[in-house]
């Protein structure tokens, strides 16, 4: 037997055995880090599940209850304060206070020349949040809205806007009307334990 043949032996044995050790490797790391992934999904989808509104988990703090729609617009009707979430030209995300009233199911805001306005000239996709929140108790709610805006050019849509009592609070030129006709509401109340048992 020549030393060549025996070389080429050895070489084709050792060889084999380090891609297998490898694979093992590999198979034992990716079983233990889907076996992580698992834990941590289960654990995530706990803790969203105590945290969602009307878990009512142990321990310190107040609790969080969800508000019905007919609740959220009960609150929002009398308010005049809230705040316009959309995207600016720029492609930024923009949140700007603004006075507000409810008309007809939908959200209707004087404004002027300027993003808010480009923004409901192309009927984007916008946020509108109001909040009631006592800082001393830590208790509140707060009703948020998805909707389309629009820019309101219609004459006959215009006057009857008009019967809306909306004047805008800052100075300058605010003719312009915009109306968000909402998609989604929900609400969120903060109450303290007694306060939640004692309003179901």
């Amino acid at each position: 037997m020549s030393n060549h043949y025996v070389g080429q032996q050895h070489r084709d044995r050792v060889p084999p055995g380090v891609p297998f050790l490898r694979r093992g490797v590999t198979a034992t790391t990716a079983a233990m880090n889907a076996w992580r992934s698992m834990v941590e999904d289960s654990r995530g989808r706990e803790q969203r599940d105590e945290l969602h509104p009307g878990s009512h988990p142990g321990g310190a703090g107040n609790w969080l209850d969800a508000i019905g729609p007919e609740e959220c617009w009960r609150l929002l009707a009398p308010r005049r304060v809230g705040r316009i979430g959309f995207t600016a030209h720029s492609g930024h995300p923009v949140i700007l206070p603004v006075n507000y009233v409810v008309h007809d199911g939908t959200i209707v805001i004087h404004t002027g020349r300027g993003p808010k306005l480009e923004a409901a000239r192309r009927r984007d996709l916008v946020a509108f949040e109001v909040d009631e929140i006592d800082r001393e108790t830590q208790t509140g709610w707060s009703v948020s809205l998805t909707g389309r805006a629009g820019w309101v050019r219609d004459s006959r849509e215009l006057l009857a806007l008009a019967k809306a009592d909306l004047t805008p609070w800052a100075a300058g030129p605010r003719d312009e009307v915009i109306v968000i006709k909402p998609i989604n509401i929900a609400g969120r109340r903060l109450s303290t334990p007694r306060t939640a048992l004692y309003a179901n």
